[in-house]
This record gives structure tokens, sequence and C-alpha cells, in this order.
């Protein structure tokens, strides 16, 4: 089981991972999970429902409500959490944060993965062209929804560096 509480280590690698050289970063290819997240369309974002519901349930089998918000440093979500291909990897291959029962933004390194006709994407250190991690969040949430929730990853990465 993959939980936010988790970040804390994971995340200061993630944001340190963008320090060295871009010829020494390797992208391995894209997570089955962004791949799947790919695939939804609009309305299929509800997680209590139909394909949302199926993708959170792939992600995480067996758990009734798989992306509960913990105690402690956390993105500014309703629910949040992480998915890793490998239970014993140190990093992770997709955030996923949840408002009003809905995918609303993720953190990857796979944003042309994402339809851009549904997810709006940057980078999570627009300062640094080295770290190949995107915050995506949903189109049809307003700019200052999408910003906040930006903003939010920011500074729950930086917290955790």
């Amino acid at each position: 089981m993959r939980k936010i509480s988790r970040y804390t280590a994971i995340a200061a690698a993630a944001l340190l991972a963008g320090s060295g050289s871009a010829s020494a970063l390797t992208t391995p290819p894209p997570d089955r999970a962004v791949l799947a997240l790919g695939t939804l369309g609009p309305l299929d974002l509800d997680v209590n429902n139909g394909p949302g519901k199926a993708f959170l349930a792939s992600l995480f089998p067996g758990q009734s409500d798989p992306c509960p918000l913990p105690a402690g440093q956390n993105p500014d979500f309703d629910g949040a959490c992480m998915w890793s291909t490998d239970d014993n990897e140190e990093d992770f291959d997709l955030l996923i944060g949840i408002e009003d029962h809905a995918l609303v933004s993720v953190v990857t390194s796979w944003p042309r993965q994402l339809d851009a006709q549904i997810w709006a994407c940057e980078p999570v250190d627009p300062v640094n062209p080295d770290n190949f991690l995107n915050v995506c969040s949903v189109q049809s949430a307003t700019p200052a929804h999408r910003a906040h929730w930006a903003a939010s990853w920011r500074a729950f990465l930086n917290a955790m560096n």
C-alpha cells in the first residue's frame, strides 16, 4: 500500500534528480498508471464511479479509500496519493490529487502521455530545466484552481527537500 505519508524521502529525491546535467537524466518508459490515466476522458475522472473508480482500483487493489489525506505536510487536496510500479522503489511514477471526488491534478514525468485537451501541464520547477517532473491539472478547472494546485504540489515537494 503506497500512501502520501511515504512522500518525504521520495519527494526530496525527485527534486534533487533535477540537479544533474540534462544528458545525465534518463526517464524510463511511461508507467502503466500514466498510460491508463491518459486514456480517461473528462467524464471519466470521477473516482466514485466508472472508469475513474476502476483506475484507482487498478492501482490500489483492495483499498476502499486508496487516496485519503493523512495527517502531516500534504498538498492541498481532499485526497492525495502516490503510485510506484515497485513498492521497493525510492521514487514515484505518479502523484495524484483528488478534489470533489474527481482526479484533478497529478505530478508525472510523462506529461505527453496525457491528453492536452484534458490536462494542462507545466514544469514542477520552472527555474530548473533539468527537472523532468511536470504538474498537470484538469483544463476544466479555472486558471486560479490550476495555479493553486500547481503551487500546492511545488510547496509540498519543496517542503520535503
